[in-house]
């Protein structure tokens, strides 16, 4: 019987690692700060839920860009590393909780966009689904759900779902990525929660020669889902619109 991963298996040193990622700008760190702050688009004053925050980073830059913000992740260890980082590198206050994803603590119709960055790939299928309605719920009107996640089509996924890998020697990430979400099954689940999908498109990887290679390659039938490596989403509570 495979183990079940739980909250157990986001140890110190799976923290550490993205901390340091972080703080020594590697191309990754550097990488998903850029394409999140164009997919996310903050606007000052609005509320973002960040869901499955982990160090905070991305809440952190969040709210550094004028949001107002709160990161919620189910595991202790996280929220105390995201507390540090916020103090560190936080020109605004980032309100931290602990709390599962797929029962958020927080009220109705509170927050202007919920972010899911590098979240999806870590929830069980039914944690998922209880996630997105969730986020429906704790969304205003007009509210947006934001999702970037790696694709499982991805050359790297199909090989790491292959061979046990170790990043830095530390994360087995493979361990940790229990369910990879294709980008239709994004859409139908986001779709059949009550979103209207406003963009849907693939990025590339941080790797500078692979990325340049992934920006034609992706666009090739057949043998382009090898080479779309994130999946980004964006959709609406409410206003009807068309993904590309």
């Amino acid at each position: 019987m495979s183990h079940k991963v739980t909250a157990a298996d986001y140890d110190e040193d799976y923290y550490e690692l993205l901390v340091e990622n972080y703080e020594k700008r590697r191309a990754f760190s550097r990488d998903r700060a850029a394409n999140l702050a164009s997919l996310v688009r903050t606007e000052k004053g609005e509320r973002l839920l960040d869901l499955g925050c982990g160090i905070g980073a991305s809440a952190v830059e969040c709210a550094n860009r004028g949001a107002i913000v709160t990161g919620l992740d189910y595991t202790t260890k996280a929220i105390e590393k995201a507390l540090i980082f916020c103090e560190k590198y936080g020109r605004e206050k980032v309100d931290f909780i602990v709390g599962d994803c797929s029962n958020v603590p927080l009220a109705d119709e509170s927050f202007d966009k919920v972010l899911c960055a590098d979240l999806v790939e870590h929830l069980y299928p039914e944690e998922y689904l209880a996630t997105v309605r969730e986020a429906h719920r704790v969304l205003k009107a007009d509210g947006e759900i934001i999702i970037y996640t790696p694709s499982p089509s991805h050359f790297f996924e199909a090989a790491r779902r292959c061979v046990v890998h170790r990043v830095d020697g530390v994360a087995r990430y493979g361990k940790l990525h229990v369910d990879l979400k294709s980008m239709d099954y994004i859409i139908d689940s986001m779709e059949s929660s009550g979103f209207a999908v406003q963009r849907s498109y693939y990025l590339p990887s941080h790797v500078p020669l692979l990325c340049s290679i992934e920006r034609i390659t992706m666009r090739l039938p057949v043998v382009g889902d090898l080479f779309r490596r994130r999946i980004c989403v964006t959709a609406s509570k409410e206003a009807q619109g068309q993904g590309y």
